[in-house]
């Protein structure tokens, strides 16, 4: 009865914790001049790429703005209306018409790839019916005779009208789109075709080899004759493909070309995913035939001649092995590939199955097409992705820098206001709201104001947006004096700057040069005159301002940064830390690349639906899809409208009000979301027919597309009008040393429904993290999810062949899978840590959670419960009662400072408590509220009762009686039912007596609905008969010390071991994972392991003298020798747990325990399929779902 006499202490001071003392809270933070306020911010949408037809028409709409905007608006703003020209020649004369041998041969030798300044200067392109010169005074300047026809003349009159930005590399890339353009005109224009006739070529006419039918065909029943054809002499008209990463340009000049495209091109543009969902829709349909992938190609090019294909990206392996065989019989019937991409040709399908079956196709695409590397050091959409909206391109965004600067505001009234400068002079701000100050260029830069005035500014408000920054030449040099000074004043007092201008930074600033530039540059022309001059209107030749230039674009650059912008939260606003919703801290390895990356992918595919979108969520989504991208971020790509998978016909009015056309629904595979975005997409499609609109739909499918999906939408009858696409988000980082696949079904899946895919995804994703962090050389498990996963991932590796990563150098040392059926006793009792125990009380969902709004009066969000916040950082992990005090002891210091130390203490220390306050304890309040919420929910009877009966049942004793009594007191089902999962795990199962009366008790009790709750928890084999045999609980507890001993207590502020994770009992998970790192390893309890359930291995990776990657098992024994020699040479080691079924955050809290205090020499990242507690796994078995029954916890 130790554990029991150690759990009833805790339990007591749980009760007898001593309140907060908050009555001093607001007027301590007042007294020390904290004075919050809030900033949202984020850029406007780009246009992404849709699928269509070149003979369709595309219309756009325009946007509107708020009515507060409007109003703004309508003051009298003087906005330069100038605009960038783009500097062409109008008397350029057509070219001579070269032979076409001769253009083909200049054509050929243009530069594909590199450098732009690659070409050389005065390289020439000329081109049918159109010459461009590169010149080398302005690389790749592009010189069109007016009235010429084409992609290129397109881009240039885009260019003079200021809808594109100078870009090297997309002007050398529109040479190249032109080039095609103007073969096929050539080659397709009166009665000439590029195709082939319909009859048998040699090729077609070569027999088949024997064993052929319907799969050989498919798949290789010619591959002989076709790897013959495979160097096949170069096509008419080669077509191009364009990689590179985002937001270059490479969809915007693939498009060009579609719009300009006259109908006898039959060209037709899609997206690669949705080409290949018409594959295989038309091989279903030809499967009958002997060769159908060969009527499939035929039917294609009998409609299509020129073939465009955006995000050109191949991950499923039946794609790649039918492009081969698919593209190699439409080239030789002579169609055209144009093709975007992120990814050289070498680089696609990179680690995927039998890659060595893709590889004749990229040899092909590589002879059929130019690869063009559009690699650009300007990412349009840059700033979109990271920098949140601070910085707008074009006079036209003006409308955007308006709105911004009206959510910044918080709705407080905007009016004219004024800030002293020196002797009595003022500065007038025009429209100024809050914190916030807006000016245009001319009131801030056109008038005579200096330092003195900007630093007042800068020191009345910490955040200013300027409208109608204009390109700096002769006409506004000393206003580009002033707004280098303005920028070096913002800068140094960490204001955040908001601006609209005619350019990108770096361009603002190029007609200044010094001397220097202005001599080199004219030496390399041949110019004779002096370097002196100031060489003509445009152009300014100034030391001081060529020199100042550097810097004032490098800060610019910063300041629109996220480092910046956490500068900027420091010093001014620390709650817009939160806001950004990041880590501050960097934990044991990088994890922000792989939220990037899930980033990219998501905003990618969202680029590629043009449009305006509506963004259609399942509820467990919302919370993970803020972690990846937030609201404004989505906006900025098109989506006006979000909400739930639910069936609510006023959804239908939101969209037909916000006039959204692209409804794209985020969802899983699984066959309950597929039912419900069916049901959704009938509702929209009726409630647009009877307005008279049409929706496009779009599926994304997480972590990808399933073949019950499609069969469940083919049974709907709506198939057809669904885009169905793989979203391949992996990771989901939660904090800074916690990952998430979101895959809160899985422990069902594999526990009931026997299906293991989900394992599939985990090895996956475990294996993409080997391919970022390298091989890990140490990989551990215990349970048969876990042994699954490793063989997978080994398969993935041996694939990869040479391919596969080496081992990193200061990467992830040991790799340790833990399958959650091994230890069900931890998640059944309750989280006593402060992160634990507010997922037990409110539901803690990617660092956010519910709780009562003040007063009782309905429910309020509350976010940011990660890293970033400093007290919660301080907080998450301790016992709940050490938690309490601290907050205590924190804000008794806060009230003596007030109270004493304010008047007598020296004015720097002051300074520095200040400044500690405002950045470290913003959330004080906050935090209070939410112990005081746990206090009140602790305090309960049913908490009190449920807590003795865990302790019994820890401690071996037989709490049926007391389990039984519950049920009878009408308990939450939910509550019950952990407790009575917990004397399964602990006693091996219930006694034969009492299984029947139990079962029938629980049916009369909560329904007869749980039938089918009690049928899956047997099934899961977590309630059970104990029919003679022993759990492994009491030999654990005995060998790993899971209880406290007698005489021993837990030191609520500062504990010595992670027994105070759940009131006395140590986890036995982490126990594993301790013992696993140990000298002794896993040797010492080998007979332990072998009674709990499921396989047990360690082996290490690594790679053989050829590269080729190797795996050998490993005895306890020998693991154990390398990890004794390991803490011998006191190696601190990062470890990565992957918990396969579910984690709890006591369970993680008790990992950083380890680490921190020394009692592992290791770092942990801890990974799970997701974050749970006992509720929310057993919810997703009972047969109510997890919802309806959380109000009876």
């Amino acid at each position: 009865m130790r554990g029991l006499r150690a759990a009833s202490r805790l339990q007591r001071q749980l009760l007898q914790a001593p309140a907060l003392e908050g009555s001093g809270v607001a007027g301590a933070l007042s007294a020390c001049g904290y004075a919050g306020s809030s900033c949202a911010a984020g850029p406007a949408t780009p246009p992404g790429a849709q699928h269509q037809r070149r003979r369709d028409a595309s219309s756009s709409s325009s946007s509107s703005s708020s009515a507060s905007t409007a109003a703004l608006a309508q003051q009298p703003l003087p906005w330069p209306a100038g605009r960038r020209s783009l500097h062409c020649s109008a008397a350029c004369a057509r070219s001579a018409a070269l032979p076409q041998q001769q253009q083909q041969q200049e054509a050929a030798a243009a530069p594909s790839s590199g450098d732009a300044a690659s070409a050389g200067a005065g390289a020439a392109v000329t081109l049918s019916g159109m010459a461009v010169k590169l010149t080398g005074g302005d690389p790749f300047l592009l010189q069109v005779e007016p009235g010429a026809a084409g992609p290129l003349a397109a881009y240039s009159e885009g260019r003079l009208r200021g809808m594109y930005r100078k870009d090297e590399r997309q002007e050398l890339t529109i040479t190249k789109i032109q080039r095609i353009y103007d073969e096929l005109k050539e080659r397709l224009g009166g009665e000439r075709s590029l195709r082939k006739g319909r009859g048998l070529t040699l090729v077609d006419a070569a027999p088949e080899p024997s064993g052929g039918g319907w799969f050989s065909g498919l798949f290789g029943g010619s591959k002989a004759r076709e790897e013959s054809t495979a160097a096949a002499a170069a096509p008419a008209v080669q077509g191009l493909y364009m990689y590179g990463g985002v937001g270059v340009g490479k969809t915007m000049l693939m498009d060009l070309l579609v719009k300009e495209a006259p109908p006898y091109f039959q060209l037709e543009r899609t997206h690669f995913h949705d080409f290949m969902i018409e594959v295989h829709q038309r091989l279903r349909h030809f499967a009958s035939r002997p060769d159908p992938l060969a009527h499939v190609a035929d039917e294609i090019v009998d409609q299509t001649r020129v073939l465009c294909l955006d995000e050109f990206f191949v991950t499923d392996v039946a794609d790649a092995m039918i492009l081969h065989r698919l593209f190699g019989r439409l080239w030789d019937r002579g169609l055209v590939l144009v093709a975007t991409s992120n990814r050289h040709p070498d680089a696609l399908y990179e680690g995927g199955l039998q890659r060595n079956l893709f590889m004749p196709f990229i040899h092909r695409l590589k002879d059929q097409c130019v690869v063009h590397d559009m690699e650009s050091k300007t990412d349009y959409r840059k700033l979109a992705h990271h920098h949140r909206g601070l910085y707008f391109v074009t006079p036209s965004r003006e409308e955007d820098l308006y709105e911004r600067f009206m959510e910044l505001t918080n709705n407080q009234p905007v009016r004219k206001q004024y800030v002293d400068v020196a002797m009595g002079r003022q500065l007038e701000l025009p429209r100024a709201g809050g914190c916030i100050a807006l000016f245009t260029f001319e009131e801030l830069c056109n008038r005579p104001l200096g330092a003195a005035d900007y630093i007042a500014l800068a020191n009345a408000k910490h955040t200013l947006a300027l409208s109608g920054v204009p390109i700096f030449n002769a006409t506004n040099r000393q206003a580009a004096y002033r707004f280098v000074t303005l920028v070096d004043v913002l800068y140094e007092h960490r204001v955040r700057f908001l601006c609209s201008a005619e350019a990108m930074p770096f361009e603002l600033f190029e007609n200044i040069q010094t001397n220097q530039e202005a001599r080199e540059a004219r030496g390399a022309t041949g110019a004779a005159h002096s370097y002196a001059d100031s060489g003509g209107a445009s152009e300014v030749v100034d030391d001081n301002l060529g020199f100042a230039k550097d810097r004032t674009i490098s800060r610019l650059t910063e300041m629109q940064s996220e480092e910046y912008l956490r500068a900027h939260a420091k010093a001014h606003a620390p709650e817009l830390l939160l806001a950004l919703g990041e880590p501050q801290r960097q934990g044991p390895m990088p994890l922000r690349p792989i939220r990037d990356a899930a980033r990219r992918a998501l905003l990618d595919l969202l680029d590629s639906i043009r449009g305006r979108k509506a963004l259609v969520l399942e509820a467990p989504f919302a919370a993970p899809l803020g972690l990846i991208a937030d609201a404004l971020t989505l906006k900025e790509h098109g989506v006006e409208v979000f909400c739930l998978v639910e069936p609510q016909p006023s959804v239908v009015d939101a969209l037909l009000e916000k006039g959204v056309r692209q409804v794209v629904y985020l969802a899983h595979g699984r066959l309950d979301s597929c039912q419900a975005v069916a049901q959704h997409v009938k509702m929209c499609q009726s409630g647009g027919a009877r307005a008279g609109h049409a929706f496009d739909f779009s599926l994304l499918l997480m972590p990808r597309r399933s073949a019950v999906a499609e069969q469940l939408l083919e049974e709907q009858g709506i198939l057809g009008d669904v885009a169905i696409r793989d979203l391949p988000l992996d990771w989901v980082p939660l904090d800074e040393d916690l990952l998430s696949l979101e895959l809160p079904g899985a422990f069902k899946e594999l526990t009931v429904d026997r299906d293991r895919s989900s394992l599939f995804y985990v090895a996956r994703a475990l294996h993409g993290l080997q391919q970022q962090w390298g091989t890990i050389p140490h990989v551990k498990g215990k349970g048969d999810a876990a042994a699954a996963v490793q063989r997978i991932m080994s398969r993935m590796r041996l694939e990869q062949g040479r391919d596969a990563p080496a081992a990193g150098t200061d990467g992830v040392d040991t790799l340790i899978l833990l399958d959650r059926t091994v230890d069900m006793a931890t998640p059944m009792c309750t989280q006593l840590t402060y992160e634990g125990l507010l997922d037990e009380v409110f539901g803690l969902s990617c660092g956010q959670c519910k709780t009562e709004a003040e007063g009782g009066q309905g429910q309020r969000k509350v976010t940011g419960l990660n890293s970033s916040d400093a007290v919660f950082r301080e907080t998450r992990d301790r016992f709940y009662v050490g938690a309490r005090r601290w907050l205590n002891e924190t804000l008794r210091t806060i009230q003596q400072f007030r109270d004493q130390g304010m008047h007598s203490a020296d004015i720097n220390q002051l300074r520095g408590f200040v400044a500690e306050l405002k950045e470290k304890f913003v959330r004080l309040p906050l935090h209070s509220g939410l112990v005081e919420q746990l206090a009140a929910a602790i305090q309960a009877p049913g908490f009190v009762a449920r807590q003795q009966i865990e302790a019994g049942l820890l401690d071996e004793a037989d709490e049926m009686p007391a389990i039984e009594d519950l049920i009878y007191q009408g308990e939450g089902a939910l509550p019950l039912l952990r407790l009575l999962l917990l004397y399964c795990a602990v006693h091996g199962g219930v006694p034969k007596r009492h299984y029947d009366n139990l079962r029938r008790d629980i049916l009369n009790t909560y329904g007869h609905q749980h039938l089918l709750t009690l049928t899956s928890l047997a099934k899961a084999g977590l309630l059970q008969r104990r029919e003679g045999r022993r759990s492994a609980f009491p030999a654990a507890k005995q060998q790993l010390r899971l209880l406290l001993q007698e005489g021993e207590a837990i030191d609520e502020s500062d504990p010595k071991d992670i027994h105070y994770a759940f009131a006395g009992y140590a986890p036995l998970s982490v126990r594993l994972v301790q013992q696993a790192l140990s000298a002794q390893g896993w040797a010492g309890i080998e007979s332990l392991l072998q009674q709990l359930p499921g396989a047990q291995f360690e082996l290490v990776q690594g790679t053989d003298d050829q590269g080729m990657p190797t795996e050998r098992r490993q005895g306890a024994s020998k693991a154990a020798a390398e990890s004794a020699a390991a803490l011998a040479a006191g190696q601190r080691r990062k470890v990565l747990v992957m918990f396969i079924g579910g984690v709890t955050y006591a369970e993680v809290s008790a990992l950083r325990f380890l680490s921190q205090k020394g009692l592992c020499n290791c770092d942990f990242i801890v990974a799970s399929t997701a974050v749970c507690t006992g509720s929310s796994l057993l919810g997703s078995l009972v047969a109510e779902g997890p919802q309806q029954l959380a109000a009876e916890a």
